[in-house]
């Protein structure tokens, strides 16, 4: 299989980091041999193997869609969110997720744990459940996912974005960050628009971040800190690594000193970003990232918030 670059996807955007996981993760379902790496650039292309064009990771994408649309992480019994105080019905809810392993158990194993709690009594879900309020995270994606469409996936892997949809944003997007909303107005009045096929891979990215019951919190692979300031760090690897391998690597990163060996598993650089959540709501964003490592002697990957 050749190598298929995806120059709309970029690591120095969180977005479209967990977009280029999600690629592979779908590539992976089909060919075992799938495989990941990050061009070493100041703004880093993924770059993977798995599919014989840029035409057929997207036709791969649109067939896996179907196997989403009755997956019980996205539709079982009433819920809209994974936030539940009824611990019983979150229970039913991983139970159900688990009979689909490679789908909807992936998935819901990466939003949601038994046995934390916030001050509410609600289910402490993943450190990138950025929604609140009015948003319901699971109502959300549904909608993503019913209305996505190919030339959407197609413009999300090949092109600069393009932010022209209503659908929902899951407000992984780098750009969503306060900092950034320069305006002569106040763009909370504003329908925020979205680039829905970078969405919809995000969302299955996230499957490379199972998350596991901490003794106060959720405790999510990457990420760091408090729940309303903290961070989320992301190695850039150069070697190409299939599903596992990059879960892994992304859970070795988050270590308290991942330096010594990062290099020594083909990485050239580890990015890190702020997560804040407003103190009204609680609604999350991802801060530019800023470089924390990089190889010896490597150009470092220069973050850029207004590019994806």
């Amino acid at each position: 299989m050749a190598d298929i670059a995806l120059p709309g996807l970029k690591g120095t955007n969180p977005l479209g980091y967990f977009a280029a996981l999600g690629v592979l993760r779908t590539l992976a379902r089909t060919n075992g041999q799938a495989r990941l790496r990050w061009e070493q650039t100041p703004r880093p292309t993924p770059v993977v193997t798995g599919a014989a064009s840029l035409a057929q990771i997207v036709e791969l994408i649109v067939e896996d869609l179907g196997a989403w649309q009755d997956a019980p992480a996205l539709q079982f019994e009433d819920i809209d969110d994974v936030k539940l105080t009824d611990q019983t019905l979150l229970r039913r809810y991983l139970l159900a997720c688990s009979g689909d392993r490679t789908h909807s158990g992936e998935l819901s194993a990466a939003l949601v744990a038994e046995g934390v709690v916030d001050g509410k009594g609600s289910a402490k879900p993943t450190d990138f459940h950025f929604t609140a309020g009015q948003q319901k995270f699971l109502a959300m994606v549904r909608d993503i996912r019913s209305a996505v469409t190919e030339e959407d996936l197609e413009a999300a892997l090949s092109r600069t974005w393009v932010y022209d949809s209503k659908l929902p944003s899951l407000m992984w997007d780098v750009t969503d960050d306060r900092v950034y909303a320069l305006s002569a107005f106040n763009p909370s009045k504003e329908k925020k628009l979205s680039q829905p096929g970078a969405e919809w891979l995000a969302l299955l990215g996230l499957s490379a971040f199972p998350v596991i019951a901490g003794k106060e919190r959720t405790l999510t692979p990457g990420c760091a800190g408090k729940w309303k300031s903290g961070s989320f760090t992301s190695p850039l690897w150069a070697v190409p690594l299939g599903f596992d391998a990059a879960r892994s690597l992304i859970g070795l990163a988050a270590q308290a000193d991942p330096k010594k060996s990062l290099e020594s598993l083909g990485c050239f650089a580890l990015l890190e970003s702020g997560i804040r959540r407003s103190d009204q709501g609680g609604y999350g964003t991802f801060a530019p990232p800023v470089v924390v490592w990089q190889q010896t002697n490597s150009p470092a990957p220069i973050p850029d918030p207004f590019s994806n």
